[in-house]
């Protein structure tokens, strides 16, 4: 019961402070006065939020999940150009994610044509610089890190698992492959954030991050 509580004064706690249902997505900061705050459109913030309220509605059964989630698959869009896609390929697979779990949990055949759409645009960054891999950014295609890739296997894995897909399950393991080959030190099983981020080839091994971490373990 405890951790049921606290879980509903989080989710109250992010509505009431941060729902902005003028933009029908949550604001960046609290407090934002007229919405004053959202002078930068936080494209993966949104969906680490669609993700939180895809577990209300799996925790509770209550329809104002569903509700806020259908507002807020319309808010990005809009606040997007009228699109899903964007220019980061880390960002776009934190959105499939969010927008599969909520086609699982919905049913909502407009969730499942987002990840699709997101999908297919994320496949369009892996190209043959270092080796393959997908890129972090579309400006900047040789740059290759554990952030574009490792959650980028996990979707793969996920759509595949959701619709059964041979080509998916062959995306995730070659993805993941590469991921293993070229960003996790064979001595010690540690992942490496990214390789040729200044066009030298070079691996940040001196860039350590929890984050990189927990992608690759899934």
């Amino acid at each position: 019961m405890l951790w049921s509580e606290r879980a509903d004064a989080a989710q109250e706690a992010l509505r009431q402070h941060y729902w902005n249902p003028d933009i029908a997505m949550f604001n960046i900061e609290t407090p934002c006065p007229n919405g004053e705050c959202n002078t930068i459109f936080h494209y993966w913030w949104m969906a680490h939020a669609a993700d939180v309220l895809v577990d209300g509605l799996l925790r509770t059964g209550e329809a104002v999940y569903g509700e806020m989630l259908a507002e807020l698959h319309d808010g990005i869009r809009r606040w997007n150009g009228g699109v899903y896609p964007n220019e980061l390929y880390d960002d776009m697979e934190w959105m499939a994610l969010a927008w599969l779990r909520a086609y699982e949990a919905t049913g909502e055949e407009k969730y499942k044509e987002t990840v699709h759409i997101l999908w297919e645009d994320i496949q369009s960054g892996w190209n043959d610089h270092m080796g393959g891999g997908i890129a972090w950014h579309k400006s900047q295609l040789a740059y290759k890190n554990t952030p574009a890739n490792a959650p980028a296997a996990i979707l793969a894995a996920r759509l595949y698992r959701c619709f059964g897909s041979a080509e998916d399950l062959e995306w995730a393991r070659k993805i993941y492959d590469w991921q293993q080959r070229s960003l996790v030190d064979p001595a010690t099983g540690f992942v490496w954030d990214g390789m040729n981020r200044i066009g030298d080839g070079r691996i940040d091994k001196d860039w350590k991050f929890t984050y990189c971490q927990g992608v690759f373990i899934g």
